[in-house]
């Protein structure tokens, strides 16, 4: 689990030590006065810790509700220290990246974005927690790496054909970055960007700073399923994997026929944002299912916009929502999809949906082929 920071661990070790309601919450007042902090400050270390998913948070009329959750008790339990392993020998030229597993398909290798807090993410989008699944399944046709501390230079991007972006947390891409990534795809590679609700509306990220340069968009939405679009069901999703709170949809797509959805006929994603090109797109596809679009309001920062403790969800339409879009962008491809979830353990690992199948087809469309399984 990642280190709290700051007034976290007292913040979190108050609401666990407090007396509760009959639901298992205290109230903001109650932190404030056991820590000393002022409540104003407490309110926000509450929405961090929520965004962590270490708590629950639900309003009331004098202020915030929390409830410490099984990730947030294990945070403060005591562990034994793990043994480290001794360090490696030095190689000669050592390589930033682990060897490839095997001898794949030759001009597809696949590069995993993890330098910029997508360890953070309660559900990691990572090579080994995840989207272990994921890139298991890519295993023996297209070998892949993982950067774990390194920026995002040519020098790490030029030995791959395709790079999975998982959207960003409290760790922007550097403009340095935004350059070399986007003139990376448009001299001929591929880019699978993945987002996830409200995106910088209420996140500390920038990825949309590189995806609107390749002429697609991430927008700052949340779709949710009709029977679930109020306000505590959109609260509830953001922690972790909740099939109750997913939505599991048919596909709709222009034009029909698309190699990214060859044997693909439905998908499950949760906590996803609409998505947008700019100009003609390769493919965009729709949920079947008629969806809510949902807006949220609540409290932002005096010099931005971005909420740092969302109030309410509103319904702004419902309909067929678009999730997924790909691109071209020079002589490279894109595809946005709007949740990173999507392909998660849990939804890959579903025999009842096709996420498997549609993150090698987008691997394999990235990498310049036109048909499935790399034809």
């Amino acid at each position: 689990m990642a280190k709290l920071f700051g007034a976290q661990k007292l913040v979190l070790q108050a609401i666990q030590d407090s007396p509760k309601d009959t639901a298992g919450f205290v109230t903001d007042a109650q932190v404030a006065q056991t820590t000393g902090i002022a409540l104003k400050d407490v309110r926000d270390w509450i929405e961090t810790l929520e965004g962590e998913g270490y708590v629950e948070v639900a309003n009331a009329q004098t202020g915030l509700l929390a409830s410490i959750t099984a990730k947030g008790r294990l945070q403060l339990s005591p562990s034994e220290p793990i043994a480290k392993k001794p360090p490696p020998t030095p190689q000669a030229n050592p390589s930033p990246y682990p060897p490839n597993p095997v001898e794949g398909r030759p001009g597809v290798s696949l590069l995993l974005d993890e330098a910029h807090g997508q360890d953070r993410w309660v559900g990691r989008p990572t090579a080994s927690i995840g989207y272990s699944r994921a890139l298991e399944g890519m295993r023996g046709v297209a070998p892949f790496a993982s950067n774990p501390q390194s920026e995002l230079t040519r020098e790490v991007l030029d030995p791959f054909t395709v790079l999975v972006l998982p959207v960003t947390l409290r760790a922007d891409l550097t403009p340095g970055e935004c350059s070399a990534i986007a003139a990376w795809v448009e001299e001929g590679h591929g880019l699978l960007a993945l987002g996830t609700y409200l995106m910088e509306r209420h996140h500390e990220t920038n990825l949309n700073a590189l995806l609107r340069r390749l002429g697609v968009r991430l927008a700052t939405d949340l779709i949710m399923s009709t029977e679930k679009d109020d306000y505590l069901s959109c609260r509830k999703q953001v922690i972790g994997v909740d099939r109750s709170l997913a939505v599991t949809t048919d596909l709709r797509a222009v034009p029909e026929g698309h190699p990214i959805l060859d044997g693909v006929r439905s998908v499950t994603f949760q906590s996803a944002c609409t998505v947008e090109a700019e100009g003609g797109a390769d493919l965009l596809v729709e949920t079947d299912a008629v969806c809510s679009r949902m807006r949220a309001r609540g409290r932002s920062e005096d010099d931005t916009d971005r909420l740092i403790l969302v109030q309410d969800y509103t319904v702004e339409s419902r309909g067929h929502l678009p999730f997924l879009v790909a691109s071209r962008a020079g002589r490279g491809r894109v595809i946005v999809v709007g949740a990173w979830k999507v392909f998660l353990n849990e939804f890959v690992g579903d025999e009842h949906t096709d996420n498997d199948k549609l993150f090698q087809n987008c691997i394999w469309w990235l990498a310049g082929f036109e048909g499935s399984g790399g034809q």
